[in-house]
């Protein structure tokens, strides 16, 4: 192949010409330009690279490619610089801060990239963005996104809360209400905004709450934070009380640059707490009145209230009773027989581990001062948090008393009916047989049985009228004595003295007592 003059000519002018455009490209390029050796010394650089970090040419020659990571100590940039530059990876974009001169802080972006020679990598070139508007401008559509959500969940917070919400100036003039707030006194914000806060027609029910509340807000406004209950007016003449504060907020100089006015509705715990207190009232007159012994427990069995009543009847004072277990040396339980009642069976007791009602039980008490008193016993489990069970016991020891000596005098009137030598009859004021003794049933020769189903008319002698009488003479005056005839089982007569006697009873009921003694 022949090459003439001519075409070395040709290719030394695209060659220069490749050169120049390169050199203009290089010259004027608006992204810095630099090469840097495997040590960071900058071998070439772009007019661009000098003015983005302040700097002459002649001070670029002897300078270090350093700037890239922003380090106060130039040896540990070049160390980091090092260790980047014999990385195995091909290509490195890196966002860095440049401090010039006077202070001012750019932003720049750099594409790092290797040149080789012979196989081996000799140089770092790096192409510097100045993306300081673009960060600005990314910034601030953050810093805007972020205000615009802000403010939408400080709506969303604001005024779908079920408290009431308002801010003020320090000087108590209402900048906005929450909309339940609103919606409660049924305003609007152009109602209320820009207005002293106690004229708000939420709090038109009495003059000496706005005074309360006006010098409520002159003590916020001083950093204060304060609190009262206070009673709203809304809508149809509704009237609420709320738990309202005003918390203020200050600014970096601590000055106070409003006021967050918060009143939360608290009518219904209002409502319970009065009646809570008048149920502890009524709780406490009936405790103290009540003519039931009364005991209280904890959890473990140990009386922490007792009434007066228990006081007693147990013959213990209440302050003697308060803290201790429910079986103690005060008293002690006994059975019918006089046994110690035991302890596992106790009311109190199996009310508390087996949480059971255990009604009715009766027991007796040896008091300290060694008295015995009977009493009956209802246990109760208390379902509420660090109670026990209620022990309720009335004194008992009267009607028992009066029982045994009821059983006595049966026993006693059983012993005279069934072993008297006179036939005895108790009987309806008709004479209807209602009991009949040993000796009656002999005299008249039926069993009991049979004497129990025997009319008047069976005892009668028809041919005597003389039992009617008696009978009338009873009804008059309440007794009879005297004779008549009488009818056996076999049909026979005998001659009788009959002494009758009326009981009445307090039910109303009455009866005739009939003792008969066969004349011979």
């Amino acid at each position: 192949m022949n090459v003439t003059n001519e075409s070395v000519s040709v290719l030394n002018d695209y060659y220069s010409s490749i050169a120049a455009s390169f050199e203009t490209a290089w010259s004027f390029a608006p992204d810095a330009l630099v090469v840097a050796d495997p040590e960071g010394k900058i071998i070439y650089a772009n007019p661009a690279y000098y003015t983005l970090y302040g700097l002459e040419e002649d001070e670029a020659k002897e300078h270090y490619f350093d700037t890239l990571f922003q380090k106060q100590n130039p040896f540990e940039a070049l160390e980091k610089y090092q260790v980047l530059f014999h990385q195995e990876i091909e290509n490195h974009l890196i966002e860095s801060r440049v401090l010039w001169a006077d202070g001012c802080e750019r932003i720049t972006e750099t594409a790092l990239h290797f040149m080789y020679h012979l196989g081996s990598r000799v140089a770092m070139v790096a192409v510097i963005r100045d993306i300081t508007s673009k960060r600005i401008f990314q910034e601030r559509k953050q810093l805007e996104n972020a205000l615009v959500e802000s403010e939408r969940k400080f709506r969303a917070v604001f005024n779908k809360t079920f408290q009431f919400t308002g801010l003020l100036k320090p000087n108590g003039t209402l900048l906005e209400a929450n909309q339940t707030l609103l919606d409660f006194a049924g305003v609007t914000q152009t109602d209320v905004a820009n207005k002293p806060f106690w004229e708000a027609p939420w709090w038109n029910l009495s003059q000496k709450n706005q005074v309360r509340l006006r010098n409520m807000i002159t003590e916020a406004a001083k950093g204060k934070l304060m609190r009262a209950e206070f009673e709203m007016a809304g809508l149809n003449r509704t009237v609420i009380t709320v738990d309202f504060s005003l918390t203020p907020t200050k600014d970096e100089t601590d000055k106070v640059v409003w006021l967050i006015a918060e009143a939360r509705n608290i009518t219904d715990r209002k409502r319970m707490e009065v009646q809570l207190r008048v149920s502890e009232e009524k709780y406490k007159a009936l405790f103290q009145v009540f003519p039931v012994g009364i005991l209280l427990t904890d959890e473990t069995g140990h009386i922490i209230d007792a009434n007066p009543a228990s006081e007693r009847i147990l013959g213990v004072e209440r302050e003697l009773q308060v803290g201790k277990y429910i079986i103690n040396d005060s008293w002690r339980a006994i059975d019918e027989k006089g046994n110690l009642f035991p302890a596992q069976e106790l009311p109190a007791l199996k009310a508390l581990h087996q949480n059971k009602v255990v009604k009715s039980e009766e027991m007796g008490l040896i008091r300290p001062d060694k008295s015995v008193v009977w009493l009956n016993v209802t246990a109760t489990p208390i379902p509420l948090r660090n109670y026990g069970v209620a022990l309720a016991f009335i004194d008992v020891t009267q009607s028992r008393m009066n029982k045994e000596s009821i059983m006595a005098s049966e026993a006693r009137y059983r012993l005279l009916f069934d072993n008297t030598r006179y036939a005895i009859l108790r009987t309806t004021p008709q004479l209807n047989i209602l009991e009949a003794n040993t000796e009656a049933c002999k005299l008249f020769g039926y069993t009991s049985e049979e004497m129990l189903l025997a009319s008047p008319s069976l005892l009668n002698d028809v041919e005597d009228d003389r039992l009617n009488k008696a009978l009338e003479e009873v009804r008059t005056h309440g007794n009879f004595k005297g004779e008549v005839s009488l009818l056996k089982s076999d049909g026979s007569r005998f001659l009788a003295e009959l002494s009758i006697k009326t009981l009445s009873y307090e039910n109303g009921n009455r009866e005739l007592c009939v003792t008969i003694r066969a004349v011979k």
